[in-house]
């Protein structure tokens, strides 16, 4: 009845294929996830050595004003990116870090101090001691940055006396 000469697949080898296909699939999606709390990690580490940078950048020039500001995007407010000014590092004195922010990354940024409490900034400046200041020039005692990507969340906390930071 069945022609042995007959070319193709059995159900069998299909079923088989498939299973194995499935298996793969489910073990790639932990991997996946990894990826992003990776970025996040990678993201928060190049934040905190380019503010420590700028801050000691501060301490050590002639008077010039170093900053950490964040980029608005639409719609306003979510933030994706940061720029450092003046940066020697490129011709215009800016660097900009997540350029179009091809990662998905979002940014937020609060200082606290004691007289006005929390309040989100997006602006951090260091006068010639390495103090960081609001954009409004008053001293910051620390400061939270908050990195989220997908479901993935980092957070930096920053001395704003010290210098320190500690990423959670």
């Amino acid at each position: 009845m069945f022609n042995k000469s007959s070319k193709g697949f059995s159900v069998t080898e299909v079923v088989v294929a498939i299973v194995i296909i499935g298996i793969l699939g489910v073990a790639a999606v932990p991997s996946i996830q990894l990826v992003g709390r990776h970025e996040v990690k990678k993201f928060a580490k190049e934040m905190c050595l380019d503010i420590t940078t700028q801050r000691l950048r501060a301490m050590t020039s002639s008077g010039a004003n170093y900053s950490v500001d964040l980029v608005s995007s639409v719609p306003p407010g979510a933030y994706y990116t940061y720029t450092l000014s003046p940066a020697h590092i490129s011709v215009s004195g800016v660097r900009q870090v997540n350029k179009g922010n091809s990662n998905g990354i979002r940014i937020i940024m609060q200082t606290s101090d004691s007289a006005l409490g929390i309040t989100t900034t997006s602006c951090v400046q260091f006068d010639k001691r390495g103090f960081m200041m609001n954009d409004t020039g008053a001293y910051i005692e620390a400061l939270k940055i908050s990195i989220n990507y997908k479901e993935t969340n980092t957070q930096i906390d920053f001395d704003g006396v010290t210098g320190n930071y500690k990423i959670k």
